[in-house]
């Protein structure tokens, strides 16, 4: 199992928010893997990020955006940890 986070500018970036990510998702997933860990993309502003779902709803890892959001990094950091343990547990039952 991963849980995946990236950081990015959903500013700069707007066109490929979290491009990296969806990269990583899909070379981890070939290998074997179960992600854990996804964050909604509510509350973000980009135009296209590869590392989301098919309804855009939600990214296949946290996403950070230091330049932008500074503000939010740490509740979004503490919820998806403990999201992300909440995860684990479950598939480990």
């Amino acid at each position: 199992m991963v849980a995946l986070y990236g950081l990015g500018d959903q500013a700069g970036f707007r066109d490929y928010f979290q491009g990296a990510m969806c990269w990583l998702h899909d070379h981890v997933v070939k290998l074997g893997a179960s992600i854990i860990g996804r964050w909604p993309t509510e509350r973000y502003d980009f135009e296209d990020a590869k590392a989301t779902n098919e309804d855009n709803s939600e990214f296949c890892c946290l996403g950070i955006d230091e330049l932008q959001q500074s503000e939010r990094t740490e509740k979004r950091l503490n919820k998806w940890v403990d999201q992300a343990a909440q995860d684990l547990k479950e598939a480990c039952e």
